[in-house]
């Protein structure tokens, strides 16, 4: 399934040696110990079990295998996510427990990935525009990001806190002041205990 070598399996296992049950830790290492014995399909269907009861499975399967060089099918994964339970049985939720702690790890090519294939397996979801709008903005492509942030906000504004400072620092990059300014505004209404975001919008007026 994953066509892990020793070094990889190690290290996939220690992560997910003390994951929680609920958060697919069982089915990962199920199905972990059937990828060890040779048994690709039966750990492709298990590994898709735990995509499906737990999104947080997926970010670890999909982190380790970034990290690896090892091909996935990111779309198909992201609709077992997207069609699996939990989140409060909300397609665009669970594909945003995915999406948010690719965005901590602070990887941008990975987290792109992830996110264009939420696009192509959930294009009714803001969630990936939105966290890929976050990776282009991590790399400083903010032309590009601000495209895809406003995609999002056509679809829903209220993603996370973390994409609205993205989104209004893109803004500002570009010169658009005064949506920056409209975008924080938004983003206050939504989350006004988010420490960022006051102090964005303020750096934005003694800017102007």
């Amino acid at each position: 399934s994953l066509g892990l070598e020793s070094e990889g399996r190690d290290a996939f296992a220690g992560h997910i040696r003390y994951m929680a049950d609920e958060e697919g830790g069982f089915w990962l290492r199920l199905g972990l110990g059937l990828a060890s014995r040779g048994d690709a399909a039966l750990a492709a269907a298990v590994f898709g079990r735990a995509v499906a009861d737990a999104p947080a499975s997926a970010f670890e399967l999909l982190n380790l295998a970034g990290n690896r060089g090892i091909a996935l099918d990111t779309v198909s994964l992201m609709k077992s996510v997207a069609d699996g339970r939990g989140a409060g049985d909300d397609a665009c939720a669970r594909l945003g427990t995915v999406l948010k702690p690719a965005g901590y790890a602070r990887n941008p090519v990975l987290l792109e990935a992830l996110a264009r294939a939420a696009m192509e397996a959930a294009p009714q979801c803001a969630e990936g525009y939105a966290f890929a709008g976050l990776a282009l903005h991590q790399r400083e492509a903010h032309q590009d990001a601000v495209a895809l942030f406003r995609q999002a906000y056509a679809l829903n504004r209220k993603v996370c806190p973390e994409v609205v400072e993205a989104f209004g620092i893109s803004l500002a990059a570009i010169g658009a002041t005064e949506e920056a300014i409209q975008v924080y505004r938004q983003g206050l209404e939504d989350w006004p205990d988010f420490s960022w975001l006051h102090m964005r919008l303020g750096n934005v007026y003694a800017e102007t």
